[in-house]
């Protein structure tokens, strides 16, 4: 009787202990929640190479501070076969204005000097596909066609009235089928507080402004099939090129658009997007603004995308300087490559500068694009590295 009283008293006690410590796993569950930061996904904190991505080369370059522009970054290369050899060379802006150097397999080859009117800026510039030859813009917003083996100007394509203020990207296109390219400029007019994207023809004079806010166009195309061409800003804008008129896209809060193609090769284009403390998403997402894919990754500098492997569908890096993945000096960055429906394919712990965004060319003509950024970090020079793919 002793005994069966004992074991009761026992399964008892048991039951309570196994209450107690439920109810403990729960308040300490609970308390994770409220009081630790949220753990990434243990693939982004790994070492993660899942395409054979490693390092081809790199060079180090002088140490200077880039002029920035009211905030706003600038890419500062150009890269184009100049020799007829199918390896590109990278053009490399230095200290003097209008001085590049000739980069090529990790060797400095030679240097450059452009004949252009005024301060070249290599971040408004764009090689033609194919040539030799490249729409600088410069000082007094002037746009020439230079020829990249000697740096003469081969033609002068176009000046808008005023000077660089605030500015990311410039195109040069015939919008209007009369066989002469217009421009079309973003500008901040710092006196009437406001900003504005201008079309303008080859003699500088205006056909149609737009309203802006504070971003920058960052793409031309067909974005939505109408047989008309519009401009991208970062902000979930679409401009019309033909008449200036603007249609807004559902908006990702906090959320500015790096990339707009399709790169998924679905047919369709995706808007690549993420940016800065405030966002805790980067992802992918439909011209409606609907979420394709997402990754809980804050404080990205940039997103940049090209094809990796050659398989016709587009790659994703995104820079961050999220301090959950251990980077403690300003400098420091992760590159997080992720393929087009969101795997993470590569990631890897760089001093990386948000003052020159990195690029995605195919250097060595292998059908492959490899990824170019600079490591600065504090008084050492810069250098210039270039990651692809062996596979």
């Amino acid at each position: 009787m002793t005994a069966g009283l004992e074991m009761k008293f026992f399964k008892t006690r048991l039951r309570g202990l196994f209450g107690l410590a439920l109810l403990l796993l729960w308040v300490v569950s609970l308390s994770s929640c409220i009081l630790f930061e949220y753990r990434y996904p243990s693939e982004l904190i790994r070492p993660t190479n899942t395409i054979g991505f490693q390092e081809l080369w790199s060079v180090a370059l002088e140490n200077y501070d880039i002029e920035i522009y009211r905030g706003l970054m600038r890419r500062s290369l150009l890269a184009a076969d100049l020799d007829g050899d199918g390896v590109k060379e990278l053009l490399v802006d230095t200290k003097e204005a209008n001085r590049l150097l000739l980069v090529k397999d990790g060797q400095m080859v030679d240097e450059l000097h452009l004949q252009v009117p005024g301060k070249a800026f290599l971040g408004l510039s764009e090689v033609v596909e194919g040539s030799h030859l490249a729409k600088i813009l410069s000082k007094g917003m002037n746009l020439s066609l230079v020829d990249l083996t000697t740096g003469e100007v081969v033609k002068a394509l176009g000046e808008a009235s005023g000077d660089i203020t605030w500015y990311d990207r410039l195109f040069s296109e015939d919008i209007d089928d009369d066989g002469g390219e217009e421009l079309l400029i973003f500008q901040v007019l710092l006196q009437e507080e406001r900003a504005i994207v201008t079309a303008r023809d080859e003699q500088g004079g205006e056909i149609w402004r737009a309203s802006a806010v504070l971003q920058a166009i960052m793409y031309m195309g067909d974005l939505d099939n109408d047989g008309r061409q519009e401009l991208l800003t970062p902000d979930w804008t679409m401009i019309d090129c033909e008449d200036g008129s603007v249609t807004e896209i559902k908006k990702e809060p906090e959320n500015a658009i790096f990339y707009a193609g399709d790169i998924d090769y679905d047919g369709g284009v995706e808007l690549v997007a993420g940016l800065g403390e405030a966002s805790t998403t980067i992802g992918v997402y439909d011209l409606n603004g609907k979420k394709r894919w997402g990754y809980p990754l804050s404080d990205v500098g940039y997103g940049v995308v090209g094809d990796v492997n050659g398989d016709g569908k587009k790659e994703i890096a995104f820079f961050s300087r999220d301090p959950k993945f251990g980077s403690q000096a300003s400098a420091d960055h992760w590159i997080f490559l992720f393929d087009a429906q969101g795997k993470l394919l590569w990631n890897h712990k760089t001093h990386a500068s948000l003052l020159y965004p990195g690029a995605f060319v195919d250097i060595n003509a292998d059908g492959k694009d490899e990824l170019i950024f600079f490591e600065q970090l504090y008084h050492y020079p810069r250098v210039l590295r270039v990651y692809g793919s062996k596979q």
